[in-house]
């Protein structure tokens, strides 16, 4: 990303000097390797945080079940659904891996001192004020997807709590003829939860548009701000200085996604803490000893087993 600029503006100056085929080969081969380059660090590192939130959402899937296995069947049901927990919660994990980028937030920083050697103080300082401006407002945005996150899975452990009764009292229901309340009643929740996915979409769609214009935006104010303190557009000047706009674009790109990702993942964090919060350590501690010590073994301890009547 720092290289790149550099070698095009000195492959521009090159050509407006007169250099011969060679020596702008040479530069010209060392500015398309580091897009190569980026391509294929951006790619390992993306590789990278899918496997880490593989790893951790299996974690907490794992977590989840050791959980439930040491609750009692009512206490499973009046909290948040497990099945819910498993698949949507501990999918929030990878989902905020996948998007996270460190190397995004590092070399933020590096832009600006690219940007004032290429143009000056002025039009860096628009540039970078334009793009902290919108990545204010995209991480409001992302507490407000947040917000409409929990929403939505409240709506969902309401769904899913109502199936399983009615599951389980399908008789009674039939029998008195409440089937058609009780359907009533579950595309209620569900409408409800549908209009809160809504929102959500609708919140996630104004954030990437921002991510999207707002490079446009930068580099508007800074050129704009450059021609009117006098400089001159050559080609050696405006051609890195888009090139650092284009990866600023990247950047500016994904950051909504960061946000938006561990907005849902602070969601999912706290659903799931609550839920073993309800849970007693003694259970978990049990269930840990469990998997620890019984490997292919079954102890009995004052255990009457009888068959038939009681004097066979």
């Amino acid at each position: 990303f720092i290289g790149a600029p550099e070698f095009l503006r000195i492959f521009l100056e090159r050509l407006m000097q007169g250099a011969g085929p060679l020596e702008l080969a040479g530069w010209g081969a060392a500015f398309v390797s580091c897009w190569f380059s980026i391509a294929l660090f951006v790619a390992v590192a993306k590789w990278h945080g899918q496997y880490a939130g593989c790893l951790c959402r299996m974690a907490v899937q794992r977590l989840i079940y050791s959980a439930c296995l040491g609750m009692q069947v009512d206490m499973v049901s009046s909290l948040s659904s497990p099945t819910n927990l498993m698949s949507v919660d501990a999918e929030r994990f990878f989902l905020a891996f996948n998007a996270s980028m460190p190397h995004v937030f590092v070399l933020i920083f590096f832009f600006p001192v690219l940007l004032i050697a290429q143009l000056g103080v002025v039009p860096a300082a628009l540039c970078m004020v334009s793009a902290l401006s919108t990545t204010l407002l995209q991480k409001g945005i992302g507490n407000v997807i947040t917000r409409r996150r929990r929403q939505v899975m409240a709506a969902a452990d309401r769904r899913l709590q109502l199936s399983e009764q009615y599951l389980e009292g399908i008789r009674v229901l039939k029998m008195n003829g409440w089937t058609h309340f009780a359907s009533n009643r579950l595309e209620e929740v569900r409408g409800e939860e549908l209009q809160h996915h809504r929102r959500v979409l609708f919140w996630k769609g104004i954030n990437l548009t921002m991510g999207l214009a707002s490079p446009c935006m930068a580099g508007f104010s800074m050129f704009v701000s450059y021609a009117l303190l006098g400089g001159e557009m050559l080609p050696q000047v405006i051609f890195p200085a888009l090139t650092i706009l284009r990866a600023l674009q990247i950047f500016m790109g994904n950051l909504p996604l960061c946000f938006a990702s561990y907005a849902e993942l602070a969601t999912a964090y706290r659903r799931i803490q609550a839920f073993l919060a309800a849970c007693p350590e003694q259970a978990l501690q049990q269930q840990s000893s469990l998997d620890e010590s019984c490997k292919g073994r079954i102890s009995l301890s004052q255990v009457t087993l009888s068959r038939g009547d009681e004097g066979s």
